[in-house]
Parts: C-alpha cells; structure tokens; sequence
C-alpha cells in the first residue's frame, strides 16, 4: 500500500479539552467523523453563488456532457454541474461524505451518481466516459509523492475520452515562505467553530483545521493536523506532460481567465488528452 493510503495514527496523548489527530491528507478523519457539518466547516451556502459562476465559465469553455468530480465531498460541485443539465458523477473516498451527498441530491431533477472510490482505482466501466474531469478545492492533496500523484493523472487520463480536459484546483504553496503560516477561513454554526490554518515547511504544507464546540463544558477542542506536499507548477504539469496530457495552461482561478502567478492564492491547471 502507498503512503498515501495508510490512513492516520492517533496521538495518545490528551488533555481535559483537547483531542489532536495526525493524519495525511488521503484520508482525513474530520471528513468522516464530522461530515455532516463539512457544510458549514466550508462556508458552503455562502460559497455557492460565487463556485456556479465558476462550474458556468467551465461549462461555457468547455460543453462537457459527462463530468466526473474527483473529489466531490457533499457535493456542491457535481450539484451545480448538474443543475446545468450535465450529467455529473462525484467520487469520493470518504463514506460518509458520499452518503450525504446522496441525501442531498434525492429529490433533484437530474441527481448526479456519486461512487465510493480511490482516484487510483477507478471502476473499469467509468474508462471513456468523460468529457471533463475536474479535481478542485484541494482535492490531490492526498497524493503524498510524486508518483501517487502520477498514479492519480493516469487514472484520470484513463476515463476522458479523446479530446477530453482536466482542471485541477490546488492551493499555491509557492505563495508562502518556507516556515511562514496563514489562517484561511474561520466559520461557525451553532456553537461549533471551525478554524483552519496553512503553513509552508521545508517538506511541504501543513494544514491544521481546529473545531471547537462552544457548547461543551468545558469547551473542547479537536485539532487535525494534515501534511500533504504542496507541489508546484512545474512538478503538476511535469506530472499531468508524463501521464500523456497535452495543452497544459495554468491560471490563477477558475475562470480561466488570469494566468498563474507566484502569488496567487490559487494553482489552477488544465490539460487536454489528445484526440486519435
């Protein structure tokens, strides 16, 4: 089994109010254990007007019919594809996430599919099948190397059909310094706060997202800490070049409209597997 599969290890060690758990970004337990307010830990209400415009600049460049969402958590993506009359499939790794997702969508007129899965061993019947493949949000943190990242591109590449594309959203380690940290997002919703804060280290990035139940006497605290990488422009587009991906751009979001930049909040990459 490759690192990035081997789950997490629990520290043992525990105060009256605090819980930490150490995990790699594979598969990070607060996406199980807390699924059902990865909503609210994601702001996801008041991000959706402003990710549909973004899931509506791709559909306008691209005119995919069949997306596959790698990465899909509760589903807001595969959602609002959906809601543009694309036929969506979220994939997820996280049985939990998948489960709400499905809640989520029963009653849509075009529910997307959502399939239980790894993105290195995608079902064979799911080969060709897509126009569009989009990883976004972070979601191939969980390859801890350079080969579980080619691993991930190559099954990728395995289900788009000729002429198909791929856009992956990362967060842009080279924006940060080696030792310098910055807090990303904090969110609340009755009485659980979540905090999340990113910081760069000589090995990669360390992303620490702290809950809080305000309603606990005394209050607690879990902290999951996560390590995953942090690759670069060139290592995503040397890897996407040796998975036989052509046409690499990159951009500074999801419009596609900026190019990339040093400092950019955002590492956005396309690729398009050539047609025969």
């Amino acid at each position: 089994m490759s690192d990035s599969c081997r789950g997490f290890s629990r520290d043992s060690t525990r105060t009256r109010n605090l819980h930490l758990i150490r995990t790699d970004m594979s598969h990070n337990p607060v996406f199980d254990r807390y699924a059902h307010e990865y909503d609210w830990m994601t702001n996801a209400s008041v991000r959706e007007a402003q990710h549909d415009r973004e899931v509506t600049a791709l559909i306008e460049k691209y005119h995919p019919t069949n997306v596959l969402d790698a990465g899909c958590a509760t589903g807001l993506t595969s959602t609002l594809f959906a809601r543009h009359n694309v036929k969506a499939t979220g994939l997820d790794q996280s049985r939990a996430m998948i489960a709400i997702a499905r809640g989520k969508s029963r009653d849509s007129d075009l529910p997307p599919e959502y399939v239980l899965g790894s993105f290195e061993k995608l079902p064979r019947r799911m080969r060709g099948g897509f126009d569009l493949v989009v990883s976004l949000a972070n979601s191939l943190s969980g390859a801890a190397t350079i080969s579980d990242l080619k691993r991930y591109l190559c099954s990728f590449h395995a289900v788009l059909r000729p002429g198909g594309t791929i856009v992956i959203q990362l967060l842009n380690a080279a924006a940060l310094k080696p030792g310098q940290g910055v807090p990303l997002k904090a969110t609340g919703n009755r009485g659980i706060i979540y905090l999340r804060h990113l910081e760069r280290s000589a090995r990669g990035l360390t992303l620490d997202v702290i809950r809080v139940d305000s309603h606990a006497d005394p209050i607690t605290f879990d902290l999951f800490r996560s390590a995953f990488p942090g690759f670069t422009k060139s290592m995503l587009t040397d890897a996407l070049a040796s998975s036989g991906f052509r046409r690499i751009r990159s951009f500074n979001n999801l419009f596609l409209a900026e190019p990339f930049h040093q400092k950019s909040r955002d590492l956005v990459v396309v690729g398009t597997k050539p047609a025969r």
